[in-house]
């Protein structure tokens, strides 16, 4: 149930799943359980005034952008977790008369959840891409080394300075 749950995140693309949920989870579930069919709220008020509110307008959004991450995450964890159960770790815990439960939550799960992590920081985490200003909001200027071609001489390239207007440069 879990992979069909998970390939399902995987293989769906979110506008669609979008569409789909307003149209069944909310209207028609709505409609069933109250009678009449209900959307979210549609106006926008501050969180600090109505927080639930609030949030009612962001619940179906965020569900169906994180259904791809969790779904990402069920992937990752269930591949990781057998992965690590055929370790030889393992193998001697399970000799040792160790209780499964306490296999795969105290050793089992601590190893197989660091690529996990990595995926989910990968995932998740987005970094800042903005320019960086000073305390004016001007951007620095950034110090770049003149582009020369590749194998290209010294000096052939270069600007004449003042004195040598009119002359080209050599490299003999």
């Amino acid at each position: 149930m879990v992979r069909t749950i998970s390939i399902a995140g995987l293989a769906t693309p979110s506008f669609w799943l979008g569409i789909i949920s307003l149209i069944l989870a909310i209207l028609d579930i709505s409609q069933a359980v109250f009678g009449t069919p209900w959307m979210p709220p549609i106006d926008y008020v501050p969180i600090w005034q109505d927080p639930i509110r609030n949030l009612s307008m962001a619940i179906w959004p965020a569900l169906t952008v994180g259904y791809r991450y969790s779904a990402v995450t069920m992937r990752m964890t269930r591949s990781a977790m057998l992965e690590v159960l055929r370790e030889d770790y393992i193998r001697t815990a399970r000799a040792k008369g160790l209780i499964e439960k306490v296999i795969i939550n105290r050793h089992a799960l601590k190893n197989a959840l660091l690529p996990v992590v990595t995926v989910i920081g990968i995932e998740c985490g987005v970094p800042d891409r903005r320019p960086r200003r000073d305390r004016a909001g001007v951007q620095p200027e950034r110090h770049r080394p003149p582009v020369r071609a590749v194998g290209a001489e010294p000096g052939l390239h270069d600007d004449p300075g003042p004195g040598d207007a009119g002359r080209r440069r050599s490299s003999c």
